[in-house]
Order: C-alpha cells, then structure tokens, then sequence
C-alpha cells in the first residue's frame, strides 16, 4: 500500500515539508507536492493520485474544496485528506464520509498516518 501515488497540497513550504517527511519516515515515498490547484489539475487529470491531502484554504480560498471536487467529477474513487487550522466558513455534510476525511491542524505524526492509511484501506487502495 505505502508505493501508492500521494498528492499533497500546501501553500506552506515549511508545513509541506513536515508533512513529507512525516509520510516518508512511515514508508510513504511517492509523495508529489503542489503549491497551487492549477498545477495539482493539471497533473491529476493527467496520472489521478492514489490520494489527496489538501489543505482546504491553500492559494485562493477553498481551493482544496474545489480541487477535490473537481478531481470527484472526473475519478469519483480518490480519497481526500483535507487540513486545516480554520474551518470556520466550511462544512463537510455535503461530503461523502467514506472517500474523505478532516484532519485540524496541529495534528500529530500518528494522527496524519493513521488518517492517511485508513482512507486508502477504506477505498481499496493498493488491493
């Protein structure tokens, strides 16, 4: 399960990086970085990810939001990680609870693994 493809999506180079190496160190090594959602479409659309972690207020507002939902029309089956420090304006009762999941942040190194491995054995990734 841990060589499947996970696109992460940061606008913070510093919580990015933490991220990465958080993944990495539990054996996730295929871990694609994005800065922006053009970039994350235009590659998803391309090679779709095995998951998505995004950060739901990364670039403009809600681009996590909407790159998830956009990636959902296109390849209904990927799971969504979304983090946030400030979920405020959002709610996630419009959302499929078994392809998604919310992490707050701060969270801690289990908490991000045991997310990320339970979205992936609950979709059937790597089966």
């Amino acid at each position: 399960m841990k060589s499947k493809t996970i696109f992460l999506a940061e606008d913070e180079v510093i919580i990015a990086m933490d991220i990465q190496n958080i993944l990495s160190n539990n054996g996730f090594t295929n871990i694609v970085l994005f800065s922006n959602a053009n970039a994350l479409l235009e590659e998803a659309l391309k090679t779709p990810p095995d998951l998505l972690i995004t950060d739901i207020i990364f670039g403009k507002k809600d681009d996590g939001v909407r790159s998830a939902e956009t990636l959902w029309e296109k390849y209904d089956d990927i799971p969504v990680l979304f983090i946030s420090g400030n979920t405020s304006h959002f709610s996630f009762k419009n959302f499929n609870p078994s392809k998604c999941s919310f992490l707050p942040k701060p969270f801690s190194e289990s908490e991000l693994v045991n997310q990320v491995e339970t979205l992936l054995k609950r979709n059937n990734v790597g089966s």
